[in-house]
C-alpha cells in the first residue's frame, strides 16, 4: 500500500458570515413544539406541519415555498434546505421551527450521466462519464458520489460549491495498483456553523477485497468516510447516485431565551438520490491517418476502432479553429471497417471550404446511439460524441487541378 497525504482547507470566512446573517431571524423555541422536526421534500411537494399550540405558520427563506395558516406547507421548485417556523400566537417567545431539505429523495436529484463529449480537452485523454446534478444551495457542505456498481461504497465526495463530476478512466500512478482510496474526513464548528476542514487521505491499493467498505462515521461536528475509485475500462456501464452531507440549525439546541440564533449547528446526512440512466465509457478514439501536419492527397481520414469497438456511429469534422464553433465546422461522412472508421473529404472541397493556405483543424468521434447529452456540454457541434484529440494542417496555396486528385472510393476492406 502506497499513500499520499493532501493538504486539508478551511473554507473562507464568508461562510461565517452568511451563516450568521441567515440565522438571525429566527426566534427561539424548541423542536418539540413543531412536528415533524425535519423532512425531506421533492421540488413542489406538500406536507402538513402541526404545533403544539395555536400558531402563525412561516417559511424563513425568501423564495423557500409557502405555508397556509393550517401548517400546510408546498416545497419550491429550487432545490435546498428551507424552514417552517410556527410562532405562538399567544406568547411569540413561543417558536418552532423545522427543516426541510428540497430535492429528489432528500438530496440533490438524480444526476445525469453521459459520455464526456471532449474528454481530452477536459483533461481527460482516456475517457470519462460526466456526472452531474442541480446545486442545493449554501448549506451543502460536499456530495457523495456512488455507482450503481459499488452501492455500498462511495466513488469519490466533493465540495458543496461543485455540481458535477467526471467518472475517469485514468489509470493509477503505480504498477500493481487497482483502485484508489480516499479517506475524507470533514469537521464543522458547532457554535458557529464554520466548516473547520476538510481533508483528504489518499492510498493506492493493489487488492479489490476492500472496495465495498465505506468506514463510514458521524457525528454532529464530523463527518468521515472513505472512498473507492476503481478506473472504468472502455465498455463499462454504470449510473450514479449523489447524496449531500449538509449543515443546518441543531434544533435541540434552540433555546427560548435565545432569540436571536440557534446556539449549534450540526452535520447531516441527506438520503441518496435514485440512481442516473445508464451509460457507456467510450474512450476518445485514436486517429490513425494522415499523421498531425499533413493532409490526405486521397481524401481519406481515419481513426482506429480498436479501443472503441463498441460504437456504432463515428463522424468526421473539419474547422478553421480547435473549438469546432459552428459556421466555420463541416462534418464529413464516415465508413466503418473491422479496425478502422474512414472518414471522407476531398481536398478540393476543403479548399473550396476553408481557402487556400489556411490551417484546418480535424477530429473525429465515437458515439453510442441513445446516450444521454451532456447538459454541460451541449454545444451544437458536439452532439453527444466522444472526440479524439484534434489534428492539424495547411491546405496548399494552389487548389487541386481538376480531376488531378480523386476521392478514394474503393477503399480495401471497406464495408458498403
Amino acid at each position: 500500500m502506497r499513500s499520499v497525504r493532501l493538504i486539508g482547507w478551511i473554507l473562507a470566512g464568508g461562510l461565517l458570515a452568511w451563516v450568521m446573517g441567515c440565522s438571525t431571524s429566527l426566534g427561539g423555541g424548541t423542536a418539540t413544539k413543531i412536528m415533524p422536526a425535519g423532512a425531506t421534500l421533492s421540488p413542489g411537494g406538500s406536507l402538513q406541519f402541526s404545533a403544539a399550540f395555536p400558531a402563525d405558520w412561516s417559511v424563513q427563506e425568501m423564495g423557500g415555498g409557502s405555508v397556509t395558516q393550517q401548517g400546510l406547507y408546498t416545497a419550491p421548485s429550487t432545490a435546498g434546505v428551507y424552514h417552517v417556523v410556527a410562532t405562538d400566537t399567544q406568547d411569540p417567545t413561543q417558536v418552532g421551527v423545522a427543516s426541510v431539505v428540497v430535492g429528489a429523495s432528500g438530496s440533490a436529484g438524480a444526476p445525469l450521466a453521459a459520455p464526456l463529449a471532449d474528454a481530452v480537452t477536459s483533461g481527460e485523454p482516456y475517457g470519462a462519464n460526466y456526472v452531474g446534478w442541480q446545486s442545493m444551495g449554501g448549506h451543502v457542505v460536499a456530495y457523495i458520489i456512488y455507482r450503481d456498481t459499488n452501492p455500498m461504497a462511495p466513488l469519490a465526495v466533493i465540495d458543496g460549491y461543485t455540481t458535477s463530476y467526471l467518472d475517469s478512466a485514468r489509470p493509477l500512478p503505480h504498477a500493481g495498483d487497482v483502485a484508489q482510496t480516499d479517506t475524507v474526513t470533514i469537521t464543522l464548528d458547532p457554535p458557529t456553523g464554520y466548516l473547520l476542514s476538510f481533508t483528504h487521505s489518499v492510498t493506492y491499493e493493489q487488492s479489490l477485497d476492500n472496495i465495498a467498505t465505506p468506514n463510514e462515521t458521524m457525528s454532529k461536528a464530523s463527518y468521515s468516510v472513505t472512498a473507492h475509485r476503481v478506473p472504468l475500462q472502455s465498455g463499462d456501464t454504470c449510473g450514479y447516485a449523489v447524496k449531500m452531507l449538509y449543515y443546518d440549525y441543531d434544533t435541540g439546541d434552540i433555546t427560548q431565551t435565545s432569540l436571536q440564533h440557534p446556539q449549534q449547528y450540526a452535520l447531516f446526512l441527506g438520503n441518496r438520490s435514485s440512481i442516473s440512466g445508464r451509460v457507456t465509457m467510450i474512450p476518445p478514439p485514436v486517429l490513425d491517418a494522415p499523421a498531425n501536419g499533413q493532409y490526405a492527397p486521397d481524401g481519406t481520414y481515419r481513426c482506429l476502432r480498436g479501443n472503441t469497438t463498441m460504437a456504432p456511429s463515428y463522424t468526421l469534422q473539419f474547422s478553421t479553429n480547435a473549438s469546432y464553433t459552428s459556421g466555420r465546422t463541416i462534418t464529413a461522412p464516415v465508413t466503418l471497417d473491422i479496425t478502422r472508421a474512414i472518414g471522407t473529404e476531398s481536398l478540393s472541397s476543403l479548399w473550396n471550404t476553408f481557402g487556400a493556405g489556411n490551417t484546418v483543424f480535424w477530429r473525429m468521434g465515437a458515439h453510442l446511439d441513445g446516450q444521454p447529452l451532456p447538459h454541460a456540454l451541449s454545444d451544437g457541434n458536439q452532439n453527444g460524441w466522444v472526440f479524439s484529440p484534434t489534428y492539424y494542417f495547411q491546405l496548399p496555396q494552389q487548389p487541386p487541378a481538376p480531376g488531378s486528385l480523386k476521392t478514394n472510393t474503393k477503399r480495401v476492406g471497406v464495408k458498403r
